[in-house]
């Protein structure tokens, strides 16, 4: 159910965005979202997806090893390296989700 570095499988690429104000990574939302109006609209909720996925990655980066992102089919996580930890959050979220 979870799943670790995923392969980004969308066309837009923000890293040139994630600048370092107060030394953390963090995109302006507003370009990113002009970028993503720019393409087709059935694929908006997977280039989302990836583009929050590279953002929580460079926040790791920022963070450290002791940090990993997880996710589920319905939700992305910047969490502790507790692989137990972790699971049971992401099951959680998505039993309320249902």
């Amino acid at each position: 159910m979870t799943a670790e570095n995923r392969v980004p499988s969308s066309p837009l690429n923000i890293s040139d965005l994630l600048g370092d104000p107060d030394g953390f990574p963090y995109p302006p939302w507003d370009v990113v979202a002009a970028r993503v109006q720019i393409l087709p609209p059935d694929g908006h909720s997977a280039v989302w997806a990836d583009i929050t996925r590279q953002w929580l990655g460079a926040v790791r980066a920022r963070i450290g090893d002791s940090f990993v992102v997880r996710e589920s089919d319905h939700f992305q996580l910047l969490v502790w390296a507790d692989e137990e930890f972790s699971g049971q959050l992401l099951r959680h979220a998505e039993y309320c989700r249902r």
